[in-house]
């Protein structure tokens, strides 16, 4: 993103997010990863979706068992994960064995798969960046805890300790925040506050009589191709 601002995004770390995850990153300079934030059941940090025969189905890395309490970066992905990963493969290949650029999707899964620490948020770092890679997003990636701010202060306030130590003069959230930030607050520190709204065109997806919104990049890669998938980035609206 080429801009006289400095715009920072901040969000979790999140196992093959949709495409709106990877236009925030690629519309904003400094992208700033959560790994001291707490890890929570049923979101999307170690799931998410694909196309299977016309539905969507959940695609998932197993975990340890670990306390409920627990920060991102203290879980490990379980033991398992060593026959389960080939098992993923087996179902993303099948799932996608006709999509029409299977070829780079395969060859991006791989390169995730093939990570071999088990920290999750090692794991999820390491894909994010695979795709960034592959998408060509030049956006700096940055771990929150190396960022020199109060981290223990929570909501509106963490970010912006996080935002004013980035010395960003611009800050983009994801437009289902809307309700979580107020303009004000961040006009106190010199920060505009805008928000991305994707406005992703339908595509055609292999097999889907009805279009399954919002699936994993991997989806699109499989469905669009890695060229298209980058044009797409700016498919979304910052306001």
């Amino acid at each position: 993103m080429t801009t006289n601002q400095h715009a920072v995004a901040i969000m979790q770390p999140y196992f093959w997010p949709y495409l709106g995850y990877f236009q925030l990153m690629h519309n904003c300079d400094q992208f700033v990863l959560y790994d001291n934030i707490q890890y929570t059941k049923k979101g999307w940090i170690n799931r998410n979706r694909i196309a299977e025969n016309g539905s969507d189905v959940y695609v998932s890395i197993p975990l340890k068992k670990a306390s409920d309490y627990s920060l991102v970066v203290d879980r490990e992905i379980s033991a398992e994960f060593d026959t389960s990963a080939p098992k993923l493969r087996r179902k993303i290949v099948n799932a996608y064995r006709r999509a029409p650029f299977i070829d780079d999707g395969i060859s991006i899964v791989d390169e995730c798969l093939q990570f071999e620490p088990r920290n999750l948020f090692l794991f999820l770092k390491h894909s994010l960046q695979v795709i960034q890679n592959h998408l060509g997003i030049t956006t700096a990636l940055t771990v929150a805890s190396k960022v020199a701010a109060d981290h223990n202060a929570k909501g509106q306030q963490k970010v912006l300790n996080i935002c004013d130590t980035c010395h960003a003069s611009k800050y983009i959230n994801p437009i289902g925040g809307l309700h979580l930030y107020e303009r004000q607050a961040f006009e106190q520190h010199d920060i505009t506050l805008q928000f991305l709204q994707p406005q992703i065109a339908p595509y055609k997806q292999h097999g889907c009589s009805v279009f399954l919104a919002n699936l994993s990049i991997i989806d699109v890669l499989m469905s669009c191709g890695i060229e298209m998938t980058r044009q797409k980035l700016n498919e979304c609206i910052i306001e």
